[in-house]
């Protein structure tokens, strides 16, 4: 004996009625063993690849037609001709049917015609999936991150370590840009200047090290990358890290995640190094507080 199992999406309007109902998968589960309990991971992937591509679809139809009509004077634009999208999802790579719209006569100063599509997916890959990549690249290598994440997400089958790659170094880039300019550590070097602040916050504890890393294009080329991990006593560890060569501005980092860490000036700051002696300029040049000489 067997069960069989049907899942349907339906689609409501917002008085609750239905309007659409469309049908997923048919599942034929056994019952008898241990292995026929449950979803298996084939069929887990195969549903949620069905439900996005579902999602992704209805969406996709509503906001395409919200934005037919011309913004200007509501008239129904019409379409010149159609592409195909890629979209890179974390359950699954979807073929999206791409419009583009012709000019309505009222707009004089347009271009000839626009693809809304475009503007809603500038990028090609969800963030959800960015954000995995880049969190299990930070890890392990992007060869092991393409297997991870094929394992266990029916992401797409042709997934390259390149891609993988090309997508951690475009998320790293975006988060370089948001840390700002250098910072200026006013009291550095002078630990009895902080004695006319008000009471700093209990001190924090910074974890610091480095390690020699081979280029990924110069094979025979080594460099240092300094790492460190702030860890306060009255919220979440914030991790920071730099190439101090390839980097002159590496206190941004740390900054960084003393600003995250509910920190303010006259905090102090407990380093650990397995190799302090090593890396004093290094800890120097990000504004840890010395004694006065």
């Amino acid at each position: 004996m067997s069960l069989r199992l049907k899942l349907q999406l339906v689609v409501v309007a917002d008085d609750d009625e239905q309007v659409s109902v469309d049908e997923l998968v048919v599942l034929t589960k056994d019952y008898e063993q241990l292995e026929h309990v449950g979803l298996s991971l084939a069929e887990a992937k195969g549903l949620l690849l069905e439900v996005q591509r579902q999602v992704v679809g209805r969406q996709i139809a509503a906001f395409l037609a919200s934005r037919t009509p011309c913004p200007t004077c509501g008239r129904r634009r019409g379409i010149k001709d159609h592409k195909t999208i890629v979209f890179r999802t974390l359950f699954g790579k979807l073929e999206l049917v791409s419009p583009r719209l012709r000019r309505c006569p009222c707009q004089h100063v347009a271009q000839a015609s626009m693809s809304p599509l475009v503007e809603l997916l500038p990028e090609h890959t969800a963030p959800e999936l960015l954000y995995l990549e880049s969190k299990w690249a930070s890890l392990v290598s992007y060869g092991l991150t393409v297997k991870a994440l094929q394992d266990f997400l029916p992401v797409d089958a042709r997934l390259h370590a390149t891609a993988v790659r090309r997508d951690a170094l475009s998320v790293a880039r975006r988060l370089e840009m948001e840390l700002g300019p250098e910072p200026r550590f006013a009291l550095a070097g002078c630990a009895a200047a902080y004695a006319s602040l008000p009471a700093p916050p209990p001190p924090i504890t910074v974890g610091i090290d480095g390690g020699y890393l081979r280029h990924w294009e110069r094979k025979q080329t080594h460099f240092v990358a300094i790492v460190g991990e702030s860890i306060p006593t009255d919220g979440p560890a914030k991790r920071f890290g730099f190439v101090q060569s390839h980097d002159p501005t590496g206190a941004r980092a740390y900054s960084t995640t003393r600003n995250s860490s509910s920190s303010r000036m006259g905090r102090r700051a407990c380093v650990s190094s397995s190799a302090i002696s090593a890396r004093t300029h290094s800890i120097c040049s990000i504004g840890f507080t010395s004694p006065c000489n």
